[in-house]
């Protein structure tokens, strides 16, 4: 027991030591969490998806290059189109909703999933850069004036009238 009391200092440092060797460990060891680091090589090793969770408007400001966006409200209802054979990265915000999405998927079978740590706010504090979604351009619509319209029309009934 003197041993114990003499020395209570050096088993301090020797038990913080030992906590801060394994420090890196145990943060790996949260349920799939990647470093934005990691999520890019995960996408070109792997060919992961990358699942954006939030809502349009949200996904529509910016989100990860070739992500898809399935809002956490509608995830139930697309399980189906996942696919089981690449992992799953879910990205939100912070990473909390996305973390909420990554438990549920993985309840329904699938397991390799993981979470953006830090959600699209720790991307960016590492400097990496968003993505808008690409929408599809809109065609103009061109509507066609009475004049052209009666035009048309006649030159129809013309052709319609002269047999070949």
């Amino acid at each position: 027991m003197d041993f114990i009391t003499d020395n209570i200092l050096l088993i301090f440092c020797f038990v913080g030591s030992a906590l801060l060797l394994l420090l890196p460990y145990l943060n790996k060891s949260r349920a799939g969490t990647l470093s934005p680091a990691d999520v890019v090589l995960q996408v070109n090793k792997n060919n992961a998806m990358l699942i954006d969770v939030r809502n349009k408007d949200q996904f529509e400001t910016g989100s990860l290059g070739g992500a898809v966006n399935i809002p956490s409200c509608d995830l139930a209802a697309q399980l189906n189109s996942l696919p089981t054979d690449r992992p799953l990265i879910f990205i939100c915000q912070d990473g909390r909703q996305a973390m909420q999405a990554a438990k549920q998927v993985k309840g329904k079978g699938f397991k390799d999933t993981h979470v953006l740590n830090g959600g699209i706010n720790g991307w960016v504090d590492d400097k990496l850069p968003l993505t808008q979604p690409e929408t599809a351009p809109k065609k103009p619509v061109r509507k066609k004036s009475i004049a052209a319209r009666k035009a048309h029309q006649q030159q129809q009934a013309s052709h319609s009238s002269h047999p070949t």
